[in-house]
């Protein structure tokens, strides 16, 4: 992310990201500022700034609350985002639960984690083994399709996900 919540051109988008931090964007606003040897500082940018500051927010939460489980830990980190979506109108839920707020994840008892499965699909595949195993889906022939959907949510589970295969094809009957 860049300074003002926006995703910053070098930075990862998609249904696998779990979190979004501030990682500088020299085009948009400067870098992140950071110790280096000889005890002076220097601004940078990237992916390689940003995942200290996640992994620093984390870590003050772990030292906050020393006795509390992974997974409240985990719920309070994600629960206390904030919302980016309307700063990138282009990557609405691509940019994981939201941008990093250790105020909030300090401060905001009981939060609400989305309870939204985040699905994908993840590999598929045809197969046309049942018939003559041409790798060619024939008029006539019957078919194999399989597939892995995985879920990227963080804990949030079911037993209950309901999916619908679909087509625009006319001619494909049901």
């Amino acid at each position: 992310m860049g300074v003002d919540d926006r995703k910053a051109n070098y930075s990862n988008y998609g249904i696998g990201v779990d979190i979004s931090a501030p990682g500088g964007d020299y085009g948009n606003g400067g870098g992140i500022l950071s110790t280096i040897p000889y005890h002076s500082y220097a601004s940078y940018q990237g992916t390689s700034m940003a995942c200290p500051v996640a992994a620093s927010c984390l870590g003050l939460l772990k030292a906050y609350h020393p006795n509390w489980s992974k997974d409240s830990l985990i719920s309070q980190f994600f629960a206390t985002t904030d919302n980016i979506d309307s700063m990138n109108a282009n990557y609405i839920n691509k940019l994981g639960a939201g941008r990093v707020n250790p105020y909030r994840s300090l401060t905001e008892s009981e939060p609400i984690l989305s309870k939204k499965l985040k699905l994908t699909i993840y590999n598929s595949f045809v197969s046309d083994s049942i018939s003559n195993n041409n790798g060619i889906v024939e008029p006539g022939d019957s078919i194999n399709i399989g597939f892995t959907i995985r879920n990227y949510s963080h804990l949030i589970s079911s037993n209950s996900v309901k999916f619908t295969i679909e087509s625009p094809e006319y001619f494909i009957r049901k």
